[in-house]
């Protein structure tokens, strides 16, 4: 409403268009409305129609619910699958088609579940973290708090020879204890604030391409950390941790000694050499007790270090630097259909790969690291016998599906090992041909030959991948890692955009937009600066389309940003861990000076 349309007040009312549907504005949602259940914040509401004319959705939705009392999740879960065998025969009524093979189905599973999602753990271990480092901290504050008490016997013994009350006392240690507390509590309020939201700000931004839950994002922390604020609960817990540990250790002295004879607590402080000693021996367990906390928490750092160093030691299988990505959503556009995406995908390429600092470029339906689609697949030289069954499935395997156009393997340069490449001969009307990378053809052709063979991939998905031809396999391509740096690369299958079923087509870029790729020199080579290389280029793929670019990003930054949460730990347990130590020092400093 501000960015698109300066905030105009007279904005109800007017229609805008979200492809080729015409929509109308009826109300402006306020900026404090909270959408953390959304990967990012949507610019357009629009209302879900579950209607079997309508595939807005691409066929996945997500329903937040309140289940009815005495339900259990193993209940609902039943009630649920029974509705969506109810809805497949529904509307295969309304269509006059046979119900899909494949049906979707749905999973009942708590809301506080999927939005910690795969954070539970991490979070875990930095409550563990903080837990030790509070340990230590008060290890310390106890130290220093009970040597300086042990130093006051004396003194609170000649107070109470001359006449000073109990509460009096009290009163003064308390208030001394109150005074230490604040002294502490307040900075460190303050600071942790700070250093909490700069930590969050670093954190990898989330991807709004990965497609489900996100193991990588933290929940509810908002843009910029803009949801985590200093709240009635962190107060609350701050002025117990710091009022208690001082008020416990500081008054600690007065309730050891007020008790006691006042002439017999004169006489034990001036000849303590025996129970000084003792009182030593006290604090210096408590200094190894930091000690040990410290170096647990530096040996979990150092660990994860080694973990990071680990992963960005990892081959992807391909060559991220100076490879430039963005996407174009085409859906209900002239170009959700097979020959329209073969019509922009050429013209697109081709304007593309007459830029200045431009080696190769290509097109595809996924991009490595950030969402992978996979296909069963048939290989015909097998018997029948040996394939697998699920429901109405037949297959020998699955694999990796990736729709492309020429020059992907130029731009990402991902190697051929045998036979070819796809290139601009492979068109609709060309026999059906498909590229396999190494892993499939180790795992399925162990002593034949793959580019002998033939496959059929997605039959029985549904009536759209049936209309796929058998294809033959050309070629055999390096292993990339698509589904993360920690996963093994899978059996991948690579086909060309020219050749996929034009319904095939419209139900992938209702999913996702299409992506390109572009391999720019790398410097000094370089003609310009990547922006320069990158505004070129997504103003030719404007002026081709006539369709807005967006999610512009190195493959370089979704290879860091596919560790970015390794990473984000890895900084946090390392600064934990200098906390630690740092504190020990001062542990030990400070026992050490005592007993000089």
């Amino acid at each position: 409403w501000v960015r698109r349309f300066g905030a105009d007040r007279e904005i109800v009312g007017r229609s805008i268009a979200l492809g080729s549907v015409q929509y109308t504005i009826v109300g402006v949602v306020g900026a404090g409305v909270d959408t953390e259940q959304f990967d990012v914040r949507p610019d357009v509401w629009v209302p879900f129609q579950y209607d079997v004319y309508r595939v807005d959705s691409g066929g996945l939705s997500v329903v937040t619910g309140r289940l009815k009392s005495g339900v259990s999740l193993e209940v609902a879960n039943e009630q649920v699958g029974a509705a969506d065998a109810g809805n497949a025969e529904y509307r295969a009524g309304l269509t006059g088609q046979a119900p899909p093979r494949q049906s979707a189905t749905s999973e009942v599973r708590p809301l506080i579940d999927v939005m910690v999602g795969g954070m539970r753990q991490t979070i875990n271990v930095l409550f563990l973290a903080v837990g030790l480092l509070l340990l230590i901290a008060c290890a310390n504050v106890a130290n220093l708090l009970v040597a300086r008490g042990a130093n006051r016997h004396h003194e609170l013994a000649i107070r109470t020879a001359l006449g000073a009350g109990r509460m009096r006392l009290l009163r003064q240690l308390l208030a001394e204890a109150l005074v230490l507390s604040t002294a502490g509590g307040a900075p460190g309020l303050l600071l942790g604030a700070y250093v909490i939201r700069s930590a969050l700000r670093v954190f990898p931004a989330t991807n709004p391409m990965l497609l489900g839950t996100n193991p990588a994002a933290i929940p509810r922390i908002g843009t910029d950390a803009s949801a985590v604020a200093v709240d009635g609960q962190v107060l609350l817990f701050t002025l117990a941790v710091s009022v208690g540990t001082t008020l416990l250790f500081g008054l600690l002295p007065a309730f050891t000694s007020l008790g006691k004879n006042v002439t017999h607590a004169l006489k034990r402080a001036s000849s303590s050499l025996g129970t000084g000693f003792r009182r030593s021996r006290v604090r210096a367990m408590i200094v190894a007790g930091e000690v040990a906390l410290a170096v647990t928490l530096l040996v979990g750092a150092a660990l994860l270090v080694q973990t990071f160093r680990a992963y960005r030691g990892v081959e992807t299988g391909f060559d991220p630097n100076g490879v430039i990505t963005m996407r174009t959503a085409v859906s209900g556009t002239p170009y959700d259909t097979g020959e329209g995406i073969q019509t922009l995908t050429r013209d697109g390429l081709e304007r593309v790969r007459a830029l200045p600092g431009v080696v190769s470029a290509g097109m595809a339906c996924c991009v490595p690291l950030e969402q992978v689609w996979q296909l069963p697949f048939v290989i015909q030289s097998r018997s029948e016998v040996d394939l697998q069954r699920s429901g109405n499935l037949a297959f020998h395997g699955f694999g990796g599906w990736t729709v492309v156009s020429p020059g992907y393997f130029e731009s990402l340069d991902l190697p051929v090992l045998r036979g070819r490449g796809l290139t601009d001969r492979d068109t609709q009307g060309a026999p059906g041909e498909v590229v396999i990378n190494q892993t499939m053809a180790r795992r399925f052709w162990p002593e034949g030959d793959p580019l002998t063979d033939r496959l059929a991939i997605g039959q029985g998905m549904s009536s759209e991948y049936d209309a796929d031809p058998i294809r033959q396999i050309v070629g055999i391509v390096a292993d990339a890692r698509t589904q993360g740096l920690t996963c093994e690369p899978r059996p991948e299958m690579y086909v060309p955009v020219s050749q996929v079923p034009s319904d095939v087509i419209t139900l992938s870029v209702r999913l996702l937009p299409i992506a390109w790729f572009a391999r720019t020199r790398m410097a000094p080579r370089a003609v310009g600066p990547p922006g320069a290389v990158t505004e070129s280029m997504s103003s030719a793929l404007e002026e081709v389309s006539g369709l807005a670019i967006a999610g512009v990003r190195s493959m370089s930054d979704i290879v860091a940003g596919s560790t970015g949460r390794t990473r984000f730990d890895m900084w946090l347990m390392t600064l934990f861990g200098g906390s630690a130590l740092l504190l020990s020092v001062v542990g030990v400093y400070g026992l050490t000076a005592h007993s000089v």
